[in-house]
């Protein structure tokens, strides 16, 4: 009996380390594609943080489309990213490809700048210092522009949510549906497992539909709406099905 019994406890042990593997809180992976956040000399001023409000008629004269360059709109979906309950929990991770095909990743735990004039200046400070990475003053790191390209994050089999007004209408309660129907794959880089990516682009003018590695091309709206009411309705859906309040 004792040796029959041997092969059971090993089975049991093996049988728990796989429910806690499942147990692991699962989280989502959001990509803001296409951020017009670009460094530049403008002027007799250096390192400028360009916008099409500000500087439009620079970038035109440089035969630059200035439509893309609103470092706006990236700070308007990182706070509602960064500030919501799904991102509080833990379950949120957020990284920012921009035009010039850089990418960032945004540390879990930032409280992102109240302020535009102060968010700005952070990202003047990543794009345009030698550390390639911004931190507090106990060393804490807030943003870093990393060395591998966003597809790299995206583990095997994990489906891709590409967000636009050109998208095709799913409800957020569909949407939260079909995301709890998936099996959380894990990164490397990450902590904690994901159920999917969501990437959506950084202006109203980005074409998801050329995208790479994209699953699916949804909307989540019946009316053209701004990406950062996307993040809200993301962000909203993954509360609901993980019951967070």
């Amino acid at each position: 009996p004792l040796v029959a019994d041997a092969p059971k406890k090993r089975k049991k042990k093996k049988t728990e380390k796989e429910t806690e593997e499942k147990k692991k809180p699962a989280g989502i992976l959001v990509i803001l594609d296409e951020a017009g956040l670009v460094v530049s000399d403008v002027g007799n001023k250096s390192g400028v943080l360009l916008s099409s409000d500000i500087h439009g008629s620079q970038l035109s004269s440089a035969g630059k489309d200035p439509t893309p360059y609103r470092p706006d709109i990236i700070h308007q979906c990182l706070l509602a990213l960064l500030d919501s309950p799904l991102s509080k929990s833990g379950r949120l991770r957020v990284l920012i490809n921009t035009i010039k095909g850089r990418c960032i990743e945004v540390s879990p735990g930032t409280r992102i700048p109240r302020t535009y004039k102060r968010f700005c200046g952070v990202i003047t400070q990543l794009l345009s210092g030698t550390t390639g990475k911004v931190t507090t003053d106990e060393g804490e790191t807030l943003f870093r522009v990393s060395k591998y390209s966003w597809a790299s994050y995206i583990p095997d089999g994990c489906p891709v949510y590409a967000i636009s007004n050109k998208g095709t209408y799913v409800s957020q309660k569909e949407f939260a549906e079909e995301l709890n129907k998936l099996t959380p794959k894990s990164i490397p880089s990450f902590e904690e497992p994901i159920l999917a990516v969501v990437t959506m682009g950084s202006n109203d003018h980005v074409s998801m539909t050329d995208m790479d590695h994209v699953t699916d091309h949804i909307t989540l709206s019946q009316y053209p709406t701004s990406p950062s009411i996307y993040c809200n309705k993301v962000t909203d859906a993954l509360e609901n099905i993980f019951g967070i309040l």
